[in-house]
């Protein structure tokens, strides 16, 4: 028998599937909240740093790097739901003009609505912050750094 499986086995647990072990190694599910326009670099270095074993930080990004093909609001809101709900964690980058931005205080209300833990991490903190995360017990940190993001993210496993 697998050692994994012995191991579980002592807990109750019967592997009968490569996708039940699958999911137990998988990596955390990350959607990125971010103003493409002015913080899509951030969002790449983020990437890049996932795929970087020099760094501790790996996840699945959930998010979208283009426009998504919708033609209605209500077409990009459900899309946008759907990967919020199929994250583990919702990831705010907080720049100079994030606060204002309608889909991602959208995707803020989401992240709340469907109970997923949020990392809000502040550029600068004399960014102002999206109202939407006031008081609903985000993660903070402050400067994008990579050693704080990992540890965030940890935090909220």
């Amino acid at each position: 028998m697998h050692p994994l499986v012995t191991i579980l086995g002592g807990l109750g647990v019967l592997l009968t599937t490569n996708r039940l072990v699958s999911e137990l190694f998988r990596e955390n599910r990350v959607f990125v909240s971010y103003y493409y326009e002015k913080d899509r670099a951030l969002k790449r270095l983020l990437k890049a740093w996932s795929k970087n074993d020099k760094f501790d930080i790996q996840f699945e990004d959930m998010s979208a790097d283009i426009s998504l093909a919708t033609n209605t609001d209500n077409e990009l809101k459900r899309e946008l739901t759907r990967r919020i709900k199929e994250s583990d964690i919702v990831l705010v980058l907080i720049g100079s003009s994030t606060h204002s931005r309608k889909w991602i205080n959208y995707e803020i209300r989401e992240a709340v609505r469907l109970s997923k833990p949020i990392v809000a991490v502040k550029q600068d903190r004399s960014d102002l912050s999206p109202k939407e995360l006031k008081g609903v017990g985000a993660n903070w940190v402050y400067g994008f750094r990579a050693k704080k993001v990992s540890k965030a993210l940890k935090e909220c496993i």
